[in-house]
């Protein structure tokens, strides 16, 4: 296949420029002319309309067109007053980042950024996260469009929202990816909690308790949660805790729990009101307070309607 030539035509005084590609002596009409995306992307780099019109050899009104063009073309704001200057606007800027790499199939980049910053999602958005979280989330968000709710593990959330285009993320595990935000959801405290007809009085001290309980089986959460050895080092229990079930859901390990399978220690806000269970406030030793996140691509929250979801699922927990 020939080298492809590239020809800029004028289609009226009133109508847009087209770039045709003769490639093969096939002709290509390309949506955006490429001297447009070049005065955009000059502009973009330059951040100033009169260094912008030198480093192109143009006319300051040739430039202002070319902008104004493209913009029209694109159907969206690319860029805003800032004070007495023009400056990007977020899709603006989302456009520059996405095409400055390659230059490469940018027609297909730039519809793909207007589609993302439309007023609305055009598909349905992803969250991951514990089970019990997500049911939380969804049962308090009014967002009027389409969400897909995705039990995770806390360790592969930040993997999943790094990897999808559009996603959100609920786990306890920070990030090491400088391209994902992590904004603290809520901390969550513990409780030790056990079968009310095992008919255990409620001792004093917490040592005490676990005393009693030692000799009962232990039901563990297995994402990412263990009786530490330090703890019952500290309280001079014997042996070593025997966990007997490790449960991935922390309603289903309460259920067990009201049913006399065992005791555990699980989060405080997440328990729900049960007469089959007692519940004691668990000790730092026994299980450090966490934080969970909110995870979701830093660029993201320049979307309008993205940043309305965000901003409702940190109101859901802001009492937590």
């Amino acid at each position: 296949m020939g080298m492809p030539s590239l020809y800029e035509i004028q289609m009226g005084k009133n109508m847009h420029v087209f770039t045709y590609i003769i490639c093969n002596n096939v002709y290509i009409m390309t949506k955006y002319p490429r001297h447009l995306i070049e005065s955009f992307m000059t502009f973009a780099t330059e951040r100033n309309v009169v260094k912008t019109a030198n480093t192109l050899g143009i006319s300051q009104p040739a430039l202002s067109r070319h902008l104004q063009q493209l913009e029209e073309l694109v159907g969206e704001k690319l860029f805003q007053k800032q004070g007495r200057q023009k400056t990007l606007s977020p899709i603006g800027h989302e456009l520059f980042a996405r095409i400055q790499p390659t230059w490469q199939n940018y027609d297909a980049i730039v519809d793909g950024v207007v589609s993302k910053f439309s007023i609305e999602p055009q598909q349905p958005v992803k969250i991951y996260g514990p089970a019990e979280l997500l049911s939380r989330t969804a049962a308090n968000l009014t967002f009027p469009h389409p969400l897909i709710f995705t039990p995770t593990r806390s360790g592969t959330v930040s993997e999943n929202v790094a990897k999808d285009e559009i996603a959100i993320g609920i786990t306890r595990v920070v990030p090491d990816n400088l391209q994902v935000s992590a904004r603290v959801l809520f901390k969550e405290g513990f409780q030790i909690i056990y079968p009310a007809k095992w008919k255990i009085a409620t001792p004093a001290t917490e040592r005490q308790l676990m005393q009693k309980l030692n000799s009962y089986p232990i039901l563990a959460y297995g994402e990412d949660f263990s009786f530490p050895e330090e703890a019952w080092s500290k309280y001079k229990l014997e042996g070593q805790p025997q966990i007997l079930r490790v449960l991935q859901n922390w309603e289903v390990l309460q259920t067990w729990v009201e049913n006399g399978l065992g005791w555990a220690v699980a989060p405080a806000n997440l328990l729900r009101k049960s007469s089959k269970i007692m519940a004691t406030p668990a000790s730092n030793d026994l299980a450090p307070h966490v934080s969970y996140h909110l995870l979701y691509k830093k660029d993201l929250i320049r979307i309008p309607w993205f940043k309305v979801l965000v901003n409702e699922i940190l109101e859901t927990y802001k009492s937590t």
